[in-house]
Order: structure tokens, then sequence, then C-alpha cells
């Protein structure tokens, strides 16, 4: 099941959208927003948020949002992108998630194993992401696309670490590192999803976000603003979307010269927000384009280990019944003379134009499905233009 959901989900991936989108997901109190740029041509960067309501009693729900940027100097970014998102979804959607860090450790591998097997380490992309779980929540990144915590007080961190030459500096130095004389070489990326067996995860342990807090997950095209500017953004915005909508038109502001994606999430611990299914695994996943939802069968045997969830009951086999023949008569038509003698005599029987017998007498009516039998992807709206900006063709800044 695995592989097809894998295929399922980077088949929609794949699919044809507005380089520049947003969307407000108020199921997961989140907010997602991407734009091209103003130099790329095509949009590399793939962002999800996932919501996974499993029917079988030996899996835990979550949401999850992950993001991956597709390295652009190298062969086929956006189709990375989409494989390692659609790989480490599918990976943690099958996972029991007893342990969230060795899942998600799990899940980045298989990722980078799928895109290496595919593009022999001529492809890849970077990968970040943030799982939820019953008030605990996990990190994990690999490459420059970062995670971010946003408290209450309005207080920026940044919790992952760059896998590139300038991060591995700070690291070590504890703090940030000069680029002076590294300019060449400060921002290429140490590791990536799809570099083969040396790639080594970062995991985090994060803390649930509490009311006012959330976690931000950004691109490098959207995070290359001065630190302070990013924080302030993010903490005078009276709303999720309207701070991830003016950072992404800042990048843009600012020359553009890169994909952009963030994303903004702050999920309830309301009880019902992990609400257990019944009948079949439900996984939700959300784009700033649009959403899909796919549901899971869960098995007889996954239902026999659990008493509460419902079984169906064994169906004794029909004894063949006789064919039946519908009778149609089709009443012909009054021509000529007889059509005005009958003219002025009522209507009774007029539309009657068939005539079955009771037998036959059910009716049914099938809407056909489309080729998938899932539903289609709803569009969101593109979020406004904060106030205040600047008109097109107006100076960019330096």
């Amino acid at each position: 099941m695995e592989n097809a959901l894998t295929e399922r989900l980077a088949e929609w991936l794949s699919r044809r959208v507005k380089p520049n989108s947003s969307a407000d997901i108020p199921d997961v109190s989140a907010a997602i927003a991407t734009t091209v740029g103003e130099v790329r041509r095509n949009n590399e960067d793939r962002a999800v948020i996932v919501r996974h309501l499993p029917a079988s009693p030996n899996q835990r729900g979550f949401i999850l949002t992950a993001l991956c940027d597709g390295m652009g100097g190298m062969e086929s970014g956006a189709r990375c992108a989409e494989l390692a998102v659609a790989v480490f979804v599918a990976h943690l959607v099958n996972d029991p998630l007893v342990d969230p860090p060795a899942a998600l450790e799990a899940a980045t591998a298989a990722a980078n194993a799928g895109l290496h097997r595919e593009f022999r380490g001529r492809g890849g992309t970077t990968l970040v992401a943030a799982l939820f779980q019953r008030e605990s929540a996990t990190g994990v990144s690999v490459g420059d696309s970062r995670l971010y915590f946003l408290s209450k007080e309005k207080r920026l961190k940044q919790i992952s670490v760059d896998d590139t030459i300038a991060g591995e500096l700070s690291r070590i130095k504890g703090g940030i590192a000069p680029s002076e004389g590294f300019e060449a070489f400060s921002t290429q990326l140490a590791q990536f999803v799809g570099m083969g067996e040396s790639i080594a995860p970062r995991l985090y342990t994060l803390r649930y976000p509490e009311a006012g807090s959330c976690y931000i997950l950004s691109s490098d095209g959207a995070h290359s603003s001065e630190p302070s500017v990013f924080e302030s953004i993010l903490a005078h915005a009276p709303a999720a979307q309207t701070a991830i909508g003016r950072l992404i038109h800042l990048s843009n502001w600012c020359g553009g010269n890169d994909n952009a994606t963030l994303v903004c999430i702050s999920p309830s611990t309301e009880p019902s927000v992990l609400k257990p299914s019944r009948n079949a695994g439900l996984v939700e996943l959300w784009d700033s384009s649009g959403k899909l939802e796919i549901l899971l069968p869960i098995s007889e045997s996954e239902k026999g280990s659990d008493p509460a969830l419902p079984t169906k009951p064994p169906v004794a086999p029909r004894a063949p019944q006789p064919e039946r023949i519908k009778q149609i008569t089709r009443k012909r038509q009054p021509t000529g003379q007889a059509r005005r003698r009958k003219r002025g005599a009522g209507t009774a029987g007029a539309h009657r134009t068939l005539e079955i017998t009771p037998a036959d007498t059910r009716e049914t009516t099938t809407i056909p499905q489309p080729a998938s039998d899932l539903p289609k992807s709803a569009p969101f709206e593109k979020s406004p233009e904060p106030a205040g900006a600047p008109p097109e063709g107006g100076e960019k800044c330096p």
C-alpha cells in the first residue's frame, strides 16, 4: 500500500498549479504560501500539511508539515521535491509511530534512497518537517530549509541548523559565523536528500506550541532577509496567513532571486483534531493550491484486533434468481386527424410514454466517478497584498 500511496501523492503534487499562491487552513490552524520569485521560470519548492486519522488501533494519528526545496542547479529539482515529499509522507502514514524520532529518520532515509535510486546523486532536495502528536512534537531537517519557533512573546528562534559550510561553522562557534572569505562556498550544501548512504538527518525534540506561538518552515528564498526584519514581520502580523504573505511579498520586492515558500502552523491540542476514523483511515493533505483526501480501508484482521471497531457479519451466498424480463410498451403517438380528435380531451396519460411492470418500478441513479476515486482538490484564493505594497515596476531593494 505504501508504494501505491507514494505514486498517488507524487501524481497530485505534480499537477499544474499557479506559481504564486497561498492558503489558510483552519482545520489544523495553519497557513502556507509560495512564490516562484522574479527570476526563476519554475517553482521547485513543494510544501504540504498532512493530517492522518488512522482506523487501525495499531497506529497513532498525527499532523505533519513538510517542505522540500528542489536543487535548481541539479537535475529535475521539482521532480525531486515531489518524490521526496510523497515518499516521506507515505512512510509515516504506514508507520505505527511508537518512536517518532526514529520514524522521521526512517522516512527521511526512505526519501533519500528513492531519489538516489532514480537520479544516482544527480538530483536532490532539501527537507524540513515537523510532526505533531497529542501534545508532543518532533522535527527533522536536511539541507538549508529552516525550522523556526515564534513564542507567544513574539520572539523568533531558529531551531534547525543549516547543512552548509556557514551552518557548520555557526554550530561549532555557537553563533553566526562570519562569511568573509567564504562567500564563494559558504552557502553550498553539505548534505541533501538524494545524496546516498552518507546522509545524516538532524532531529529535534520540540515543545508543542501553546496559544499565541507557532512553528515556521521556510525555504532559503524566504528567509534571505535580515533576521530582525523576519522576526518583526511575524510579530506584528494579525494572522498567520497575513504574516507569511508579507514575507513572500518582501522576498519579491527585494529581487525575488529564488523560489520562496513558508508554512506557519500551531495545531490545537483538542482531541477532536486527531479523532480516529472508524471505518477507514483518512489522509488529508493540503498545499498552497488545494486539498487531497485519501481513504485507506482497514483490513478485517486489524478490525478483529479491536472489538470497538465495527466488523461486517458474514454474508450467506444468494440463491440463483430466475431472470426477470422487463416488459416495455411504447405508446403510439397520435398523428394527423387522431391528434386533432384528442385535443381538448384532457391530458391524463399524455406524458406516460413508458409502461414498466411492477417488479421493475424501482429507479436507481448512479453518478459516474472520475478515473481516480479521490476527490479533486479545491482551489484556495491568493492572500491579499499587504497595505503599502510598492506598485509594479517600482524600485527593488539592493
